[in-house]
């Protein structure tokens, strides 16, 4: 990380005025100054990894996120509008599709989808809900979306559907 002598300067008034008023947030005013005084901004993005990001999330990502969030959530609608001898035919039990993307591997999606629900007020059904699957859930997702785009339709899927979409 490189900062400016004007940055550094900024950055070491705003952690007075964070120390002055008792302000206690997520960032730490006097690790921000120690780290500047003592040239270690490499400490910044070691210890505020999440602020530093090498490039933003590419657009692509958040329509794909937005896609398997839409997809399911139409699923999830589907499923609670079986009868129960038409739920029997479906292998996938419970109620809930989405399960979130791996934070460890899916990242970008990951957060994404953090986003589109608790920034943004989106996907509502998924308040809430855990959005760490904790095991890799893209490749899947990718597989339903491709069954799913092909069987599109306006009203809810019926049990064949919605078993050729979930053991994609």
């Amino acid at each position: 990380m490189e900062l400016t002598d004007g940055e550094k300067l900024i950055a070491v008034m705003l952690s007075d005025l964070m120390e002055a008023q008792g302000i206690n947030r997520e960032v730490d005013p006097a690790f921000v100054k120690r780290a500047i005084f003592n040239g270690d901004l490499w400490a910044l993005k070691w210890q505020y990894h999440g602020l530093f990001h090498s490039e933003d999330t590419p657009e692509e990502v958040a329509s794909e996120v937005a896609a398997i969030m839409g997809m399911c959530g139409f699923l999830e609608y589907s499923l609670s509008q079986l009868d129960s001898s038409e739920r029997s035919k479906v292998s996938h039990t419970g109620e809930k599709v989405f399960r979130g993307f791996d934070g460890n591997n899916e990242t970008d999606h990951y957060g994404v989808s953090e986003t589109f629900v608790r920034d943004m007020n989106r996907f509502d059904e998924f308040r809430g809900r855990e959005m760490n699957s904790h095991m890799p859930m893209l490749d899947k997702y990718r597989r339903m979306l491709s069954v799913y785009d092909a069987t599109s339709t306006a009203s809810a899927l019926n049990a064949d559907q919605l078993e050729a979409v979930l053991t994609a």
